[in-house]
């Protein structure tokens, strides 16, 4: 479903777990790399080591990482840091 979404444009900012079913976080940004005019990506995840955090650096459309739990407030302002950082680039 995210996918299709995405395709359909005029997202400003994707944020996604790693632990999904059907298509983790992960695979989720590999398939992002092929899509045109995807949006920037703010990861959440409970878990997140120094291997993880590797491979998700290897995608051009991670802009951050947050580690559950957060404060809600805290993941408000990066959320629109992240969403509005799009409209400079």
């Amino acid at each position: 479903q995210a996918l299709l979404r995405l395709r359909a444009g005029d997202i400003d900012l994707l944020v996604c777990d790693l632990d999904m079913p059907v298509l983790d976080g992960e695979g989720l940004l590999r398939e992002l790399e092929a899509l045109p005019g995807a949006p920037p990506v703010l990861v959440v995840s409970g878990y997140v080591d120094a291997a993880i955090q590797e491979r998700l650096r290897r995608s051009s459309h991670l802009r951050g990482i947050m580690r559950k739990p957060f404060d809600v407030l805290q993941f408000a302002d990066r959320a629109m840091e992240t969403a509005r950082a799009r409209d400079v680039v």
